[in-house]
């Protein structure tokens, strides 16, 4: 059994093999040997990207269970998270907080049905948000973080400036992600960006 099973999901055209995935995955791996990480290649179509997701959460034998979610991941990160009992903690890097507006967006129109899909999923009334921790960029036009605090209040959030949506360069926020993981009971309320 590994003590850890981490499981990062990629956002709407997003990538397993990106740089933030990649430097996710090495950290993981240096600071936690005993467990195991998937990063799957994630079909944007919502019944075979959530039966991926169930099927690697189902095999995977860990202690704990952490979801790691970027952008549209992060909203299946906190789908999962309200609908399965063995997610432990999740940790959403600038998620898409707001489905409702992509549905309503022309500019997403052949992600409109897999967004009302994943709508459809999300039980009302979201449990408790002690479990997550939201790494937001205050620069992030795609997925603003008024969204973000909005829709999670009550979540650790850590807010930093500088890298927009994209986050390519997540070692900022090791740090506040190790101490998330490792101190489950201490609040991890960060601003790092002036005028927040």
């Amino acid at each position: 059994m590994s003590d850890y099973y981490f499981l990062y999901l990629h956002g709407y055209k997003g990538s397993p093999d990106s740089v933030k995935a990649q430097k996710l995955k090495r950290w993981l791996k240096k600071n936690w040997p005993n467990s195991a990480i998937d990063a799957p290649a994630l079909q944007m179509h919502s019944e075979s990207a959530l039966q991926t997701i169930n099927y690697l959460l189902n095999k995977a034998n860990a202690a704990k269970k952490v979801i790691i979610g970027s952008s549209l991941g992060g909203y299946m990160a906190h789908l999962f998270k309200q609908i399965r009992s063995d997610i432990d903690q999740v940790v959403l890097i600038n998620p898409a907080a707001r489905l409702d507006l992509i549905v309503a967006d022309p500019a997403y129109a052949e992600l409109r049905h897999e967004a009302k899909a994943l709508m459809d999923l999300m039980p009302a009334g979201s449990k408790d948000f002690q479990d997550y921790l939201l790494l937001l960029q205050a620069d992030d036009t795609t997925t603003p973080i008024t969204f973000a605090k909005e829709v999670y209040a009550g979540a650790n959030i850590d807010i930093k400036t500088g890298q927009g949506h994209g986050y390519d360069n997540i070692e900022v926020s090791f740090d506040v992600i190790e101490g998330f993981l490792c101190n489950k009971d201490e609040k991890v309320v960060s601003n790092s960006s002036p005028g927040e």
